[in-house]
């Protein structure tokens, strides 16, 4: 659906995971810059919705690996053309709140 969000997909390899970490992992660096993270955490994406616009927004629910078990959800964008993935935003989460929308 243009503009709504889609629903939520678990990322596993029916899923297209490969992709979805691979999005992660390109944006590892400013998402552990945007919550003063000074660990070298692993970073797994666990789940995401996305949402079409003049290329693809993605929320995607991350589970971290470092300085203990933390959360956080991130809104990632892939311009049109294969243009590499931008961090919009970082909020820490728990592990219950399921992945939505998040404000720019």
């Amino acid at each position: 659906m243009v503009g709504g969000l889609g629903d939520a997909v678990a990322v596993d390899p029916e899923n297209d995971s490969e992709e979805m970490q691979k999005k992660v992992d390109a944006v590892k660096a400013a998402i552990c810059s945007a919550l003063g993270w000074t660990d070298d955490p692993t970073l797994t994406a666990v789940g995401f919705k996305s949402q079409v616009v003049a290329g693809k927004n993605y929320f995607v629910k991350v589970r971290t690996r470092g300085e203990g078990i933390r959360w956080v959800h991130v809104r990632i964008f892939c311009g049109l053309a294969g243009a590499a993935p931008e961090l919009v935003k970082a909020v820490a989460a728990d592990g219950v709140t399921p992945i939505d929308y998040i404000e720019a």
